[in-house]
């Protein structure tokens, strides 16, 4: 399945259907459409598989919802009370405090629930400008998608679920839509969702310069992962993973390495709609924890 990091609701609920790819360390979709930074996961283990969503797991609380006092297993709500109702505009488009609120609140409680693992305060100022930018970043690109005058007919829109039922271990485009309606998305919302992916993914594949890896290239990234796997854990003394052998994981190294330019090439896309357009944020960041 492709890695869609630049959506926003739909993508919101997929996580919260618990699909395999949401990871709120990854840089995609909060991070200006998704740039893939840092060291790549081995190949054949859990990390290796695509990142992708802009947001994490969790249930939002509301707009205003204020930040409390969290049990061991309960992630805190944010405190979004000085969150403007406009927080953005992209070519006249204004993207709401609600808006902000879906995209942001599963994102700061998976990172609230981290937080209690390793003791460090969530990093909100962080937290709110990916999330504010992964949204000016998927405006952008539907934006953009509708001025070319791309469609999705019906036949695109039910393969293109299909594809998402199957990402998120679903047997049918039915059981993924009953799924989504349990989490309150209607099926006409789902379908538009689905319709503007479709729109956006011609708009990527007609505008952005994305090369496929040839063979040496996924060599090269499979032999750069098993030295980097091959000293194990300094900190903890735990020897490395076993890496399979190439060929057993060369289509997934091929995956990983297209994923990854094709961010690098929707993120050069977003930056020229953004340097052609006129975008301004009037979100404020609180104060970087200490």
């Amino acid at each position: 399945m492709r890695n869609k990091t630049w959506m926003t609701s739909l993508g919101l609920v997929v996580c919260l259907l618990g699909a395999a790819s949401c990871s709120t360390d990854s840089d995609s979709g909060t991070d200006d459409a998704g740039t893939s930074e840092g060291a790549s996961a081995a190949p054949g283990s859990d990390n290796a598989a695509e990142s992708a969503g802009p947001d994490g797991a969790g249930a939002s609380e509301g707009p205003d919802a204020g930040a409390g006092t969290a049990g061991p297993d309960q992630a805190a709500a944010p405190d979004l009370s000085d969150v403007p109702d406009v927080v953005a505009e992209v070519n006249g488009t204004e993207i709401s405090k609600d808006e902000f609120t879906e995209a942001y609140t599963p994102t700061f409680e998976q990172a609230s629930m981290q937080a209690q693992t390793t003791g460090q305060p969530v990093d909100e100022p962080t937290l709110r400008e990916q999330t504010v930018e992964g949204l000016i970043s998927s405006e952008l690109l539907m934006q953009a998608s509708e001025e070319h005058g791309f469609e999705a007919s019906d036949e695109d829109i039910t393969a293109e679920l299909t594809e998402l039922a199957e990402g998120n271990g679903m047997a049918s485009a039915d059981e993924f839509l009953a799924a989504l309606e349990q989490q309150g998305m209607s099926g006409e919302e789902v379908n538009a969702e689905v319709e503007q992916i479709i729109k956006v993914d011609q708009l990527i594949e007609q505008e952005a310069d994305v090369t496929e890896p040839t063979d040496e290239e996924v060599r090269a990234r499979y032999d750069e992962l098993v030295a980097q796997q091959g000293g194990g854990d300094a900190e903890s003394g735990s020897p490395a993973p076993e890496i399979p052998p190439f060929e057993e994981v060369q289509d997934q190294v091929a995956e990983q390495l297209a994923s990854e330019r094709e961010n690098e090439a929707v993120q050069t896309l977003v930056e020229e709609l953004r340097t052609e357009g006129e975008v301004t944020v009037h979100l404020e960041s609180p104060d970087t924890p200490e």
